[in-house]
């Protein structure tokens, strides 16, 4: 909405009637950081319990996927219509701007201070307090993820099957009781000096442990939005080799609720065709559940990792850990 005298007619309103506008502000902060780390879809769970209606009607438009220009244009249809003004107004303006740069995945950081730019000098105070809570959650976020991150490799060394090896020796005897401890196994060279001649050798089972070789463990049904995000670390000619080994229907299911920046990445590695194709697919993939998404995008995920062992694709993901996205494509 550019007509900027209609906008200042109607906008004005006392400090003390701000406050609403504020609290949604707090609220369009906790979504936007839910797109970023989890896709648009993650929004859905939590429409029900919004209680602003705009809002609300802004947020599921943001789920089914409308481009910038439908969803920009539906909001200032929808203030128009209200023919609102001061504290409702301010609400709704600060609602469509909020909505309309969340779209476009903005940092929480970065929406913050532009929806103060709607409030005036009072409140500087108030959202610099913001700033600083956010500031101090992502790098309470930032260091709870160094320590899972440092548990994980801890359990992977525990874990590996060099350290962990043990043989159990038979003895001679059947009643004879093994041994306690490694420390009190015969060696080889040892049994066959005080074993006779003619008895035949020990037999030495192997333990049932995974084979250092063994390929890589598939990922889980149910992956998170957060890891298959993580695609966006990888390359345009890892995602192109990679969609030649999934399916359609499976795509168009896997991409619905995803942001704009890796939604690009997979549509510039596909062909003109194949694009205009997927397109009816996701139309016909409306009413797909949240479990239907995570499961494709595991399914897509186990190819990956699968390509990689092939060294068909690298994933580029570091002993195993998916890095944080380096976007290559921005709409």
């Amino acid at each position: 909405m550019d007509n900027f005298e209609y906008i200042s007619s109607r906008l004005p309103c006392p400090d003390t009637e701000k406050e609403n506008a504020f609290t949604i502000v707090q609220r369009l902060c906790i979504y936007a950081d839910k797109v970023r780390t989890e896709g648009q879809l993650s929004l859905e769970p939590l429409l029900a319990a919004e209680p602003d209606a705009f809002l609300q009607d802004g947020l599921r438009r943001l789920i089914d996927a409308e481009s910038p220009q439908e969803l920009q244009q539906a909001l200032q249809i929808h203030i128009l219509a209200a023919n609102a003004t001061g504290k409702r107004f301010l609400e709704m303006m600060v609602i469509a701007d909020g909505v309309c740069q969340i779209e476009q995945n903005m940092h929480p950081r970065t929406l913050v201070s532009r929806l103060s730019e709607w409030f005036g000098e009072a409140y500087t105070e108030r959202f610099a307090q913001v700033l600083v809570e956010l500031d101090t959650e992502e790098q309470h976020r930032t260091a709870q993820a160094r320590a899972e991150r440092e548990a994980l490799a801890s359990q992977a060394e525990l874990s590996d099957p060099e350290k962990s090896d043990e043989v159990l020796v038979q003895q001679d005897s059947p009643a004879a009781k093994p041994a306690p401890a490694p420390k009190a196994l015969q060696t080889d060279t040892e049994k066959d000096s005080d074993a006779p001649a003619e008895k035949p050798s020990v037999t030495v089972p192997k333990p049932e442990t995974t084979p250092k070789d063994e390929p890589k463990a598939a990922v889980a049904p149910h992956a998170s939005v957060v890891e298959f995000h993580q695609l966006g670390s990888c390359g345009t000619d890892a995602i192109t080799r990679l969609l030649q080994d999934v399916d359609d229907d499976t795509l168009a299911v896997a991409l619905k609720g995803v942001d704009k920046p890796l939604f690009s990445l997979f549509w510039s590695s596909m062909s003109k065709e194949r694009c205009e194709k997927l397109l009816g697919k996701m139309s016909s993939a409306y009413h797909v559940q949240t479990q239907d998404v995570e499961k494709a995008q595991a399914k897509i995920l186990s190819t990956a990792k699968e390509l990689e062992d092939k060294q068909e694709l690298s994933l580029d993901f570091p002993n195993g850990e998916l890095k944080a996205p380096h976007w290559e494509v921005i709409l």
